[in-house]
């Protein structure tokens, strides 16, 4: 008898024929013991070959497999249960298979449901792999997490080419994931996983979004195994859009005066262009809290936004090819326009500028909005629901430092500043936005100012839940002006209440913390629950690190990036949502990336700040280096408007975090209405009806509206300008509407 020990799990195979589960033969080098197993089910049946999988185990443990069998017509299909004896053997595409013998009819009850999986997390890593023997399973670097080659999984993304043949396509469900050199005949590379067509499956249509169901396998790349999926069905899904997670604020239908409303500064700084005032009746629409910033237009390019004519109008897509412009103007990092004139770096989150209307539009496109027109645009920037709109977003009078225009002091020379800017000046006091938004259930809620009596505990405000335990010495002190937990990252955390079954499995759950991180590491948590060394996507840690695959979550194997880290040094409020397919991260209301994913996350551990959970379960991994001020765990999903709600409202309670401009928002609550930069309409530009000085720019030139860094005219919300559609500037901008 041989007995192979993997995993706490004593495997015994004989070198006869023997039944024994598949990751037990997986542990078997190739040839020539033979090995049978009993009573499995078929999840994927082709005319020479079929897969088959263990039934009714968690998503855990060693018996969880599945595996390729060879088997000319062995005439047996998808859902039949079969016995099966043969050897073990990998194939040229580093996948295990068994080279049956023999197939018989078998009976059998359960089922096999179908991991909900990211592109990265496919293949997963090597599994007692032995190159020399071919035991165990290679994986696919650098997944990591638990090797699923053979196990049945389902995908949702876009399907990026089809091969003329039918017999393979890709699928990209955002990750971008790259596994060589796979060429279209076009020589692009094409992004995504290879879906093998085969067993009369028909290949999905190109460019469409769908949900694929098949089996993990592996191809060959450059002699290194790489992911692939035997396609087995798909469907198409309804794609999400772009637009679905950007700060969006609605604002209601109904009537308002548009124009000049002759009164104050619109009288002495008003021009002809802006006559009459007149009631407008507008539907009810979404719009962009804040212009759209260069981050969000980066994921445009990223995602062929200049190679794709869907995205554009037939003028746009004429322009563009004329121009050969890939890219908008000054979008280098580094700039040198401004008073007085010197480099500064625009961020992610400054407004792009430099795009012309053509481009604005075809971002809106893509993104699932569209521009705004100048009603909706003027009555988000005015409109508070009487009958005398403003002059300004904020009111009736000009106030300094109100906005980013020629007089505004907080920007150390006049340049465009972050879209919805924030000073560093102590915030307005009294009550922000509010009142405090919630999804689902509250389930946690901790707040460094208000820690409760008991030393060495951090008091849940949520009764009946259970409250916070210190470990180490974490202390209360003043960072950048507000109170807060502050973590050594060696020997400080806190152990809360166990994790309730409603945020674990694949339920929905949303986290927010204010955090402050002083020299960020690759992974520093923050609020984790479950633990670390377990099976694809069943740990749950929120993080706040710079590693592009899990400084923002650890789900295991499937993890998040930041997208951009958040800047060290600065208080910054941090959400985590997933809604239960959908997961997304967002920092200070912007979304900053998010991932197609079936959670699975392991109940029965605690809630831990600043500290993972072993795989054991104890505390102590990868702990934070940072300062907490405010926790909630939701059981529901915070919408990006509730998200913004309560940005505004923690930053006004939190004294001087940064909460946004210093201005109030206007009515509908957006911010820089009024300077930072010009923003496309999709207005032809002409007069009002009435007007004593009638013009019309209709074919020549689209409006403009809110003002720029450079100039103070603009910033009331009747101002009207416009540019040729072809036309850029480093003053102009825009946002999205829907």
């Amino acid at each position: 008898m041989i007995t192979i020990c993997m995993a706490a799990v004593v495997l015994c195979v004989s070198t006869g024929a023997n039944a024994v589960n598949i990751m037990q033969a997986k542990a078997l080098g190739d040839g020539p013991n033979s090995v049978t197993l009993s009573g499995k089910l078929i999840t994927f049946a082709a005319t020479d070959f079929f897969y088959i999988q263990e039934v009714n185990h968690p998503v855990s443990g060693p018996l969880i497999g599945g595996i390729r069998v060879q088997k000319s017509s062995h005439g047996f299909a998808a859902g039949n249960w079969v016995n099966v004896t043969g050897t073990m053997q990998t194939n040229a595409n580093f996948e295990r298979y068994i080279a049956a013998t023999s197939v018989t009819s078998a009976t059998g009850t359960g089922s096999v449901v179908p991991w909900i999986l990211g592109s990265r997390a496919l293949g997963g890593s090597d599994w007692n792999y032995n190159s020399s023997t071919k035991a165990g399973q290679i994986g696919v670097a650098p997944s990591i997490g638990l090797n699923n080659v053979g196990i049945l999984v389902k995908v949702t993304g876009w399907v990026n080419y089809v091969d003329p043949s039918g017999g393979f396509a890709y699928i990209d469900d955002g990750s971008r994931t790259q596994d060589g050199n796979k060429l279209d005949p076009a020589g692009a590379d094409v992004p995504g996983v290879r879906l093998v067509v085969t067993g009369g499956v028909t290949a999905p249509k190109a460019s469409t979004y769908v949900t694929v169901t098949g089996i993990s396998s592996l191809q060959t790349v450059a002699g290194q195994p790489a992911r692939a999926i035997v396609l087995k069905a798909s469907q198409e899904a309804t794609a999400p859009t772009y637009a679905s997670g950007m700060d969006l604020v609605r604002v209601p239908a109904g009537t308002f005066l548009m124009g000049n409303s002759g009164v104050g500064d619109d009288t002495t700084q008003g021009y002809p262009r802006e006559y009459p005032q007149q009631p407008i009746c507008v539907p009810a629409f979404w719009i962009s809290r804040c212009e759209v910033t260069r981050a969000q237009y980066g994921a445009f390019m990223q995602a062929g936004g200049y190679s794709n004519s869907l995205y554009w109008s037939s003028d746009g897509w004429t322009w563009r090819n004329l121009t050969g412009r890939t890219q908008p103007d000054y979008w280098p990092e580094s700039q040198y326009f401004g008073d007085p004139f010197g480099s500064f770096a625009q961020g992610d989150d400054y407004p792009v500028v430099g795009v012309t209307y053509y481009e604005a539009e075809a971002f809106c496109h893509w993104a699932g909005g569209r521009l705004p027109t100048e009603a909706e645009w003027e009555k988000a920037a005015r409109w508070d629901g009487t009958s005398t709109p403003r002059i300004y977003p904020w009111g009736n009078n000009p106030a300094m430092n109100s906005c980013n225009d020629w007089y505004d002091t907080t920007v150390a020379g006049s340049q465009t500043c972050p879209a919805g800017y924030v000073a560093d000046v102590t915030p307005p006091t009294g009550p922000g936005p509010g009142p405090k938004q919630t999804a689902g259930s509250l389930i946690v809620e901790l707040d460094s100012r208000n820690l409760g009596g008991t030393p060495g505990v951090w008091t849940n405000l949520v009764s009946g839940v259970g409250n916070f335990t210190q470990y180490g010495t974490p202390s209360i002190q003043t960072v950048a002006g507000v109170q807060a937990m502050v973590f050594n990252g060696s020997t400080d955390y806190f152990v809360g209440p166990i994790s309730p079954t409603t945020i674990c499995g694949n339920h929905t759950r949303s986290v927010e913390v204010w955090g402050y991180n002083p020299d960020v590491l690759d992974e520093e948590t923050m609020v984790a629950w479950s633990h670390r060394d377990g099976d694809v996507a069943t740990n749950f840690s929120f993080n706040y690190g710079t590693d592009q695959w899990y400084g923002a979550v650890g789900h295991w194997a499937d993890d998040m990036g930041w997208n951009g880290t958040p800047t060290a040094g600065q208080w910054h409020h941090l959400v985590y949502t997933y809604d239960g397919t959908t997961a997304r991260v967002y920092d200070n209301t912007r979304l900053k990336s998010s991932l197609v994913i079936g959670l699975n996350t392991y109940t029965g551990q605690h809630i831990n700040l600043a500290t993972q959970n072993w795989g054991d379960g104890s505390p102590g991994a990868l702990l934070g280096s940072l300062s907490i001020a405010l926790v909630r765990i939701h059981t529901g999903v915070l919408t990006a408007q509730q998200i913004s709600t309560n940005y505004y409202l923690d930053a006004y309670r939190m004294g001087s975090v940064r909460p946004g401009y210093q201005q109030t928002p206007s009515p509908a609550g957006c911010l820089d209405m009024a300077g930072n930069v010009w923003e496309w309409c999709q207005d032809w530009y002409k007069s009002y009806p009435g007007s004593t000085t009638p013009f019309d720019k209709t074919g020549s030139a689209r409006s403009l509206r809110g003002g720029g860094w450079y100039g103070i005219y603009g910033d009331r919300c009747a101002c009207r300008w416009f540019a040729s559609p072809s036309s850029d500037s480093n003053e102009v901008g825009f946002r999205l509407a829907r």
